[in-house]
């Protein structure tokens, strides 16, 4: 490969949205893969950065050999994008109008990922929570895999002053029965004339002490198909682990408590 070939290969899985880039993989080991296919599938493209990236790769490719076997190149391309994924441990995600210049990941697309890739442990911080059919499913299958699953959840309104835990139902009989949901309880809150203060507001995924999605989205429906929400994947155990420690010191000085069903 030249030098030009694989600076054109480092910019499509720099530039490519995930999802596009899936798509370049799949054609690249598809029976027909080669610069054409690859022309081909930027000409499907809606938005011109996109096409521009792979038109450049299909020329490259073309420049530096046709006969450049299709299987190195997809291995390059899937090499390239794992070592600067593991170079840049942040990822950005988002959900609602998107922006043909970013390449962002939806929030329920992260949320499903890590959840799908957990191999010990997953925590789940939220303040609402709702009927969200594919994440419940994802905490499913994670649950029957053998993943213990930890949900730290908001069971007080403070604004209406009302109990908010008939709302876990949303989470399905098998994550109430399977998951340790943890609250903080009102005796340990602030409380002024009569009025409970403070709420349990962190929205958060950590996956395996290793990976953590902070996000400003709810475990809702609205959150994840209609409000505007930006959250960050790190994946940094040393500084997941920090998280993880606290979390810890929270439980075992009883600020939170396992919610009784």
């Amino acid at each position: 490969m030249t030098t030009e070939f694989l600076e054109a290969i480092y910019d499509a899985v720099r530039e490519l949205r995930p999802s596009t880039l899936d798509r370049l993989v799949t054609t690249l080991r598809s029976e027909e893969g080669g610069p054409q296919c690859v022309n081909n599938l930027a000409i499907s493209l809606p938005q011109r950065e996109q096409r521009e990236v792979l038109a450049k790769l299909a020329s490259a490719w073309k420049s530096a050999s046709e006969t450049c076997p299709k299987e190195l190149v997809a291995g390059a391309v899937e090499s390239a994008a794992f070592a600067i994924q593991i170079q840049t441990k942040a990822e950005i995600c988002w959900s609602g109008p998107i922006s043909s210049l970013q390449g962002f990941r939806s929030t329920p697309e992260v949320f499903r990922d890590l959840i799908s890739g957990a191999t010990n442990s997953a925590v789940v911080l939220s303040f609402s929570v709702g009927e969200v059919e594919q994440l419940r499913l994802s905490l499913e299958s994670a649950i029957q895999r053998g993943v213990s699953i930890q949900m730290i959840l908001e069971d007080f309104n403070v604004f209406t002053q009302e109990s908010w835990s008939t709302r876990f139902a949303a989470l399905g009989p098998l994550v109430l029965g399977q998951a340790s949901i943890l609250v903080w309880p009102v005796a340990k809150r602030r409380q002024f004339e009569g009025r409970v203060f403070g709420s349990m507001h962190v929205k958060c995924l950590i996956v395996d002490q290793k990976a953590m999605l902070l996000t400003s989205a709810n475990w809702t429906g609205a959150a994840m198909q209609d409000n505007m929400e930006l959250g960050i994947v790190l994946r940094d155990p040393e500084l997941v682990g920090s998280v993880v420690q606290h979390l810890e010191f929270l439980v075992t000085s009883g600020i939170l408590v396992e919610h009784l069903r």
